[in-house]
């Protein structure tokens, strides 16, 4: 992405503006979506960068620029990857700025704001899965189908699959995941990944926070690795195959963009 403009002027013929990149080392900037939950999370990896390192209200104009794009152009399966994915991190840095906003509203005990700002977040998450859905570089049941081969039995298979799942989400044991923080170090923006994990890990964090506001109670503790671990010896399928239109769901990313970042 820290191409993306001389990627559109070049290859697109698209006039963008120029995002000003500081880093001190090749790292991707990570979505909090796919970060373990919490009012105050800034990565999702132990090795991401903290904060944002360019301007995510600059970036954001790049979106809307590759949508200019001609019908000819639009069918180039380069153009479509290239759309799905600056889409993609549109929203993964609109997490940033709805984060705050959420913990806001909870810690002012303003229950109305804390549910319409959750259900804002969880309708963004929903829209990036469908997003991603439409790519078949973003589907979490490509990488999963890649172990079969190498499974000579049943039992082999299981924990090839196991083994597929686990390193995306826990990594290792309740030691290596939680001790030593190693949870989501491979985390990706998957269709299936985002909506079959890390938005049920969301959603139980949220309705968590939810019911301590009703009641007054302090929020009920979460074991974060056995969701982890369940979901990573679950045998839940997920497509191969893309599914929907990546210029009209990116089209769906710019026009909530537009109404300020809520579905």
């Amino acid at each position: 992405l820290a191409a993306w403009k001389i990627l559109i002027h070049t290859a697109y013929g698209i006039r963008v503006n120029q995002v000003v990149f500081n880093s001190e080392r090749d790292a991707a900037q990570e979505s909090l979506f796919d970060a373990q939950p919490g009012l105050t999370v800034d990565r999702a990896s132990t090795w991401s960068p903290e904060g944002m390192r360019y301007s995510a209200l600059v970036f954001r104009r790049a979106l809307p620029q590759m949508l200019q794009a001609s019908p000819a152009i639009r069918a180039a399966a380069t153009y479509r990857y290239d759309l799905v994915d600056i889409a993609r991190q549109t929203l993964a840095n609109e997490s940033r700025v709805l984060l705050p906003r959420i913990a806001a509203a909870y810690r002012a005990k303003d229950r109305a704001r804390f549910e319409a700002r959750t259900q804002c977040w969880l309708g963004l998450m929903s829209l990036q899965d469908r997003l991603l859905a439409s790519n078949r570089h973003f589907l979490l049941g490509r990488w999963l189908a890649r172990a079969r081969p190498w499974a000579s039995s049943p039992a082999e298979l299981a924990r090839l699959d196991f083994d597929a799942r686990s390193i995306l989400t826990v990594w290792g044991d309740r030691q290596a995941s939680a001790g030593a923080g190693l949870h989501d170090y491979a985390n990706r923006d998957w269709a299936g990944l985002t909506g079959g994990y890390y938005r049920l890990r969301w959603r139980k964090y949220f309705d968590a926070l939810d019911q301590s506001l009703r009641t007054g109670a302090a929020p009920r503790a979460i074991d974060w690795f056995a969701i982890g671990d369940r979901w990573s010896h679950g045998s839940g399928q997920y497509s191969e195959r893309p599914s929907g239109d990546s210029f009209a769901l990116a089209s769906r990313v710019a026009a909530v963009m537009r109404r300020g970042g809520c579905p």
